[in-house]
């Protein structure tokens, strides 16, 4: 999923999070092997359960500063949408 948002949208970095139960801290990732270590920008939307609960997000990164809009924003929140279902 990571990858194809990614080449979807152009995005450099993408990432997909599950969060633990009691939402204290990331459990598992998915995304390239390594992340940027140039990272100069991050957008993060939550992906919320059935119940609302946040189970999972969504993260765009690039090198570049300022890097995100809008636009973006927009993409990212539906994508979290759309990978909603995934967390049953």
């Amino acid at each position: 999923m990571a990858a194809a948002i990614r080449e979807s949208g152009g995005y450099p970095w993408v990432g997909i999070y599950d969060v633990s139960p009691d939402e204290t801290g990331v459990i598992a990732w998915s995304g390239p092997s390594a992340t940027p270590s140039t990272t100069r920008s991050k957008i993060v939307a939550p992906v919320l359960d059935g119940t609302g609960r946040v189970a999972g997000l969504l993260a765009f990164e690039s090198d570049l500063p300022d890097a995100f809009g809008d636009d973006d924003r927009r993409c990212l929140e539906e994508c979290a949408l759309a990978i909603t279902p995934f967390w049953g």
